[in-house]
């Protein structure tokens, strides 16, 4: 994943670099470390604030870490060789219901939302 897991012991949650160097510690037993970036936000649970899908170089908040280049420099400077690294990427998106229309004072990182769409359709 390109964030520590929820799952994981406190331990990661506190040092993420931890969970990292144990990424890289396992890349000398693999061929390749698939990193699954996608769906960095979502409309199912969470944060109930929209967002882009998979961010590339900077997220919708500026002060998130929640995007590509960043996923992407936690592994390598942790030690995980570049050239075993196969970033999967979207080819699709979410869609958001209850989203408040932006005006010209509300640009901001994300707007609050009550639930998923489907293809645009509420569900």
């Amino acid at each position: 994943p390109p964030v520590v897991p929820l799952g994981l012991p406190k331990i990661y949650q506190d040092d993420p670099d931890l969970y990292f160097k144990w990424i890289a510690k396992c890349s000398n037993y693999l061929d390749r470390v698939n990193i699954m970036a996608y769906s960095y936000h979502e409309p199912y649970g969470g944060e109930k604030v929209t967002g882009v899908n998979t961010p590339l170089n900077r997220d919708t908040d500026p002060k998130s870490p929640l995007y590509i280049a960043k996923t992407i420099e936690n592994y390598l400077k942790n030690g995980v060789p570049k050239e075993k690294i196969i970033l999967g990427i979207p080819l699709f998106g979410h869609t958001y219901r209850g989203v408040e229309d932006l005006t010209e004072e509300s640009f901001q990182p994300g707007k609050p939302y009550f639930g998923g769409g489907l293809f645009g359709i509420p569900t």
